[in-house]
Order: C-alpha cells, then structure tokens, then sequence
C-alpha cells in the first residue's frame, strides 16, 4: 500500500494532522510580532555632541570636522554623514552589513578620545546604535487643551519651586510643562511593556539665568569674564579622593552644584578692596525662567507638546498600541486631571490604523480569492464535493504557512502579507490539477479510492516540479544581506513555506478529502 492509499485509508489521522496545523497556527498568529513594514537592520551609528548656543558653523568647524577626521579610518565604513543644527552636531556612521556592530562600536569610541580638541562648553559626545536620522515611531501624542479647558488666568506671583522639591505651575502655555511631562508623564509611557523610547518636542526647558547689571560691575570693577568665571568654579560637584577608616574606604565628593535659586544669590563672585565679599545679589537678578525655544510643534492655530513613541525591535505592535492606549487613559483620568487644567494627552497617529488596514485587506483578498476559485472550479466541474474539497484546502494551506513563518521568527507586516495573497493564488492552482485529474479519472469510471489514488499518482511529478520551480525563484531572496534582502525577505519565506504545504496537501488531504465529498459524480457515476 503506497503512501496515498495510507492517507485516503486513514482520514482520522489526516483530520489530526489538519486540526494540529490549525491548532499551532492559530497560536503561531498570536504570537508573531505585528507591524507595517518589516524590519531591515543596518549596521549603524551615531554620534551626538552638544554645545549649549553655538551656532550650526561653529559646530561644523570646531566638532564636527575634527570628528570625521579621526572616524574616516574606522574599518568597515560604507558612509558617513554629518548634520549641524543650533547647538547640536550628529554625525551618521553606515557600516556594511557584515560588520559587527558591537567591534564597531567600540572601535569609534576609541577613535573619539584621539580628537585633538574639543570646545571646552561642549558635552561629551554620545555614542549609541541607533540611527537618529530615520526613526520609525510608531504613535504621536499631542498635548493640548482637552474638552474640559480652562484658560488660567495669569501666573502665581510665587515662582515654582526649583530643584527635587519642583512643584509644576501652569500659566495656559503648553510649551512650559517640557519639565513636568518628562518627569512624570514619560516614564509612565515608558513602562508600558514593548515600548524602548519616549521623546517630548516643542517644549520649553528651564532654566535659571542670571542677568547681570553692567553698572554695578564696573562700580566694583568686576569685569564679565571675572563674573561667569566665578561662577562655573562655583557650579561644580568634583571628587575629593577617598579616607581610609580601618577597614573601609570613604569615598568624599564636594557638591557645589546649584539647585535652588537662593544659592545663587549668595555666591560670592568677588572681594571688594577692603575683602568684604561681593555676593552676586548685589550685581544681578537670579530669574527662574526658560532657555530659547528652537523649534516648537502647532495644531491648529496653537503652540501644543508633541510625545513620540518608538517600540521595542521584535514587539508586537497591535499589542504595544493597545497598551499604551490604557496607559493614556490612565493618565488623562489621573495626572493630567489633578492640577484641573483641562489639558489631555490626545493620541493622533498610530500604526495599527494601516496594520488593520492592510489585515483586512489581505483578508478580503483571501476570501475573494477562495470564492472565485469556488465559482470557476464549480462552474467547470458542476460538483460541490470538489468545490468544498478547495475551500478546505485554502486556510489550511495559510494557517500552515504562518505557522512555517513563526518558526523561521518572522513578523506579519504588509510585505508578507503580500507573499500570503500571491501563494494563495500559486499554491491553488496545484490543489485544482490534483482535483481535476482526480475528478477525470472518476469519469472514467474509477471507484472513489482507486480514481483518487491514480489521480493524484499521475499528477504528483508535475506538482512536485512546479512548487520546487516557484521556491527556487524566490529563496534566493532570503540570502541577501542587503537592505533589499531584508525587505523582500518575508514574502520569500511566506511564498516558499505556502508551496511546502501545498506539496504536503497534495498527496495527503486533497485525495483523502476528495475520497469523502466525491462520492456521487454528475451523470450518476
């Protein structure tokens, strides 16, 4: 007894097997990750230095070139592109993709420490692996008057607090709550399970600033330099060395950093003639107030705070937008509800509207599909057993076919989506010639067992020929390690996996299913 009259002499186990693809693929679609495009990784990195109130020239001239002059040299570089805006420079290092990141990255910080110099105002440089001038962000939020708004009616006279006692105060301007949402909005948002990163944009950052009085300077012949000079030696927190007490090691840091607006005041930024100190309360005003505002976000007509949000690599989308969607709930009922400023944090762009968009699609495309072939397999050979023997072999065909992608730990996005749709179209395309020669050999007059197994027999080398054809045009695909690879690879996995599961079909379920629906022929046979 061959393997097809196994298969048609054991339905209860092909209906097993049927109900366990069914079963695992089912799982295997909860499972895998969800998101609009798939994922291409690109070796990678970013350096990021700032410097406070320079201008994009300066920044060019004094960090950026000094920068790619040492970083030119790292092995493995492919491209490098810089970019300088007001008191920020990132340069973009692309390696090929058969670098190692991690070797790589260690690399560059090692060329950074031979920079020759560097403004003395300037931060040090941030080295990390992500690719700042492409971010694929799955949500915006915007910040803005909610239904229940207020508008207050003018600041309190009594300043908010400053340092780790900060109360927040709202004065009807958005853009000055920058503070107050990342200390207490953005870690909310950041722990929601699959989210990596929050950034808030178009806010205001505080600051203290001092303004001097010219006049007073020079009536106590204090010049600008002396004054700023002092007071960087004043605004620093080093470490004072260690003490030994028996047999511990006491660590001594001295803190000067300023954190209140009273220390200010009372720093002394000279010594008069006589040296009576010169305290900086008597030749300037200490004002909590914000730094310049260098961009700043709009909708309609009004300054607002917009929130982005960038999911983890491997998350699942639909999963992470869900969660965060509770978690906005939660803050819009409670944080953002507490100080009764009416503001809410408004979710206005988020990636599952085109994920569900393209889900459904690619349903509606399926179930159009099953239901042409339907009609034309029905239309052709006027029998419902071999119409329904199709449209069981169809979802079988994709659940088995997600199945096969999970194991090989891709995602679901539009591109595979996509493969899904066109091995639909392939792989039936197999299934109606074994039906139909099944279906031509009971014309003949065969038994429903003997038609099926001759049936498929005959049919099977073509089967095996045309699926193998159709995996070799598109699993060379897989092994491309180029950016265009790793687009294109989910629809060669999906198509290759469908054709798998056609070839096991075509021997196993088509005759054992046509065996039991074909069981009257039209014309009585």
């Amino acid at each position: 007894m061959g393997f097809i009259e196994r298969c048609i002499h054991s339905p209860v186990t092909v209906a097993v097997g049927m109900f366990l693809v069914f079963l695992f693929g089912s799982r295997a679609f909860q499972d895998m990750p969800l998101q609009l495009t798939p994922n291409v990784d690109q070796p990678v990195i970013t350096i990021s230095t700032r410097w406070f109130g320079a201008s994009p020239q300066e920044i060019e001239e004094e960090i950026i070139k000094e920068q790619e002059d040492v970083l030119k040299s790292v092995s493995g570089l492919r491209e490098m592109v810089s970019r300088a805006t007001d008191g920020e420079g990132t340069v973009r290092l692309l390696f090929d993709v058969s670098v190692d990141l991690e070797s790589a990255l260690n690399q560059v910080r090692d060329k950074l420490r031979q920079v020759r110099k560097t403004p003395r105002d300037a931060a040090q440089p941030i080295v990390d692996k992500v690719d700042r001038f492409t971010r694929d962000y799955i949500a915006w939020i915007l910040v803005r008057p909610g239904p229940n708004y207020r508008p207050p009616a003018t600041r309190p006279a009594d300043a908010p607090a400053w340092g780790s006692g900060q109360s927040y105060v709202f004065d009807g301007d958005v853009t000055t709550l920058q503070d107050f949402l990342e200390d207490m909005v953005k870690p909310e948002l950041e722990r929601v399970d699959g989210v990596a990163e929050v950034n808030v944009l178009g806010g205001r950052i505080r600051e203290m600033q001092v303004r001097a009085d010219l006049q007073l300077l020079a009536a106590r012949g204090i010049t600008i330099s002396q004054f700023t000079q002092a007071l960087r030696q004043e605004n620093l927190s080093v470490t004072a060395g260690t003490i030994t007490e028996g047999k511990r090691d006491v660590s001594v840091r001295a803190v000067g950093q300023y954190d209140d607006p009273e220390q200010l005041r009372r720093t002394v930024v000279a010594r008069s003639p006589d040296g009576s100190p010169v305290y900086l309360a008597d030749v300037a005003q200490v004002v909590p107030s914000f730094k310049k505002q260098r961009w700043l976000v709009r909708s309609k007509g009004q300054d607002v705070i917009a929130i982005n949000v960038q999911r983890e690599a491997g998350s699942n989308v639909l999963e992470v937008l869900d969660g965060l969607r509770g978690r906005l709930e939660e803050l819009n009922r409670g944080l953002m509800s507490q100080g009764g400023w009416g503001l809410e944090l408004a979710l206005v762009y988020d990636q599952s509207i085109y994920i569900n968009q393209a889900l459904k699609n690619a349903r509606n495309d399926l179930m159009l599909g099953a239901a042409l072939a339907a009609i034309v397999l029905f239309a052709t050979l006027r029998s419902f057993g071999a119409t329904l023997v199709i449209l069981v072999v169809i979802p079988v065909s994709v659940v088995g076919a997600v199945l096969g992608m999970w194991a090989f730990g891709r995602n679901l996005n539009v591109i595979s989506i996509a493969g899904l749709t066109f091995s639909i179209a392939m792989g039936i395309d197999n299934a109606i010639v074994v039906l139909e020669n099944i279906f031509r050999h009971r014309e003949m007059g065969k038994g429903r067992i003997r038609g099926a197994v001759d049936g498929t027999r005959e049919v099977m080398g073509a089967i095996v020929a045309a699926s193998l054809t159709n995996v070799a045009v598109f699993l060379p695909i897989i092994f491309i390690q180029e950016e265009a690879g790793q687009l294109f690879r989910d629809i060669a996995v999906a198509i290759s996996v469908s054709m798998f599961f056609y070839l096991v079909l075509a021997p196993t379920v088509i005759p054992t299913l046509a065996t039991l629906f074909l069981r009257k022929m039209p014309g009585g046979l």
